[in-house]
C-alpha cells in the first residue's frame, strides 16, 4: 500500500472509532458495535505496523549493505521528508568531518545507506564551543 493511502486510512478509521455510540439501548444493538471497535482496533494496529516498518532502515534482501552515492542519499531522504533540511552539501560535510563513512569506488564516494539513516536517527551531540579568556583567537 502506498504511504498516503495508509495514513488516510488511519485518520478515516480513527474518526469512524470515535464516532460509534459508547453504549446500546439493548445487547442486539451494543454486539455489532462491539464488533465493529474490535475490528478498527485490529486493522488500526495493522496499519502502525506498516507505518513502523517504514521508519525503519530498510536492509537489503541480498544481505549486502545498501551503498548509494551522496546524491542518491539526499534524494532518498527528502522522499522520507520532503521538509527535511539535509542536503548533499551537509552530507558531504559530515563525511569530511569524519562523522559518516564512506567507501570510495574510482572517483565516486559511497555511503551506507543503513548507517546514514541510523546517524541521522540517534543524531549527534552538540558540542559547546571552547571560549579561551584572554587569549587572541585565530583568524582563518
Amino acid at each position: 500500500m502506498e504511504k498516503q493511502s495508509i495514513i488516510q486510512e488511519h485518520t478515516r478509521l480513527t474518526l469512524e472509532y470515535s464516532n460509534l455510540p459508547l453504549s446500546a439501548n439493548s445487547l442486539e444493538e451494543y454486539e455489532p458495535i462491539a464488533r465493529r471497535k474490535e475490528e478498527i482496533l485490529k486493522r488500526i494496529e495493522e496499519l502502525k505496523q506498516i507505518e513502523q516498518e517504514w521508519e525503519q532502515p530498510q536492509q537489503s534482501t541480498t544481505g549486502l549493505a545498501r551503498m548509494r552515492t551522496i546524491t542518491q542519499c539526499a534524494k532518498y531522504l527528502k522522499e522520507q521528508d520532503p521538509e527535511s533540511g539535509i542536503g548533499e552539501y551537509y552530507i558531504r560535510r559530515m563525511i569530511h568531518e569524519g562523522k559518516i563513512p564512506v567507501v570510495k569506488s574510482g572517483r565516486k564516494q559511497l555511503v551506507n545507506l543503513d548507517k546514514l539513516m541510523a546517524f541521522f536517527n540517534e543524531g549527534e551531540a552538540a558540542e559547546p564551543e571552547k571560549v579561551e579568556h584572554g587569549k587572541i583567537r585565530k583568524v582563518y
